[in-house]
C-alpha cells in the first residue's frame, strides 16, 4: 500500500457557520467519485472544494483533528487494528456490571 492521502474541504470556501473541522484519508484506489475512508464524499461542489495533502502528514494542520472512522479503516486494512485495540485495552478498566 502507498502512503494514503489526506484531504479536507476548504474553509474559504465553505458556508458560514459551517467550519472545517476533520481531516479524512483517501484511499489509493482510483475512484470516478472520490469518498474519504469513512464514505464522506470528497468532490468540488459549489462553495466548498477538496484540499488533497499528499502524502498525509504526521500531524494534522492547525484547526483539524482527524476523521476517526477514516483512521480505524486504515489500521484495519495495514492489519494493525487488532494491536491498537489490544493496547487500549490494557489501560481501560472495565466498567462496572449493569446486573
Amino acid at each position: 500500500m502507498t502512503m494514503p492521502r489526506a484531504v479536507y474541504r476548504s474553509n474559504a470556501d465553505c458556508a458560514p457557520g459551517r467550519p472545517v473541522r476533520r481531516l479524512h484519508l483517501l484511499p489509493d484506489t482510483p475512484q470516478p467519485d472520490p469518498r474519504a475512508m469513512c464514505g464522506q464524499p470528497m468532490r468540488a461542489v459549489t462553495h466548498s472544494r477538496p484540499v488533497i495533502l499528499d502524502p498525509m502528514p504526521a500531524t494534522p494542520p492547525p484547526g483539524l483533528t482527524w476523521c476517526a472512522p477514516c483512521i480505524g479503516r486504515l489500521a484495519e486494512h495495514l492489519g494493525t487494528l487488532g494491536a491498537i485495540a489490544a493496547e487500549l485495552a490494557k489501560g481501560i478498566p472495565c466498567p462496572p456490571s449493569a446486573t
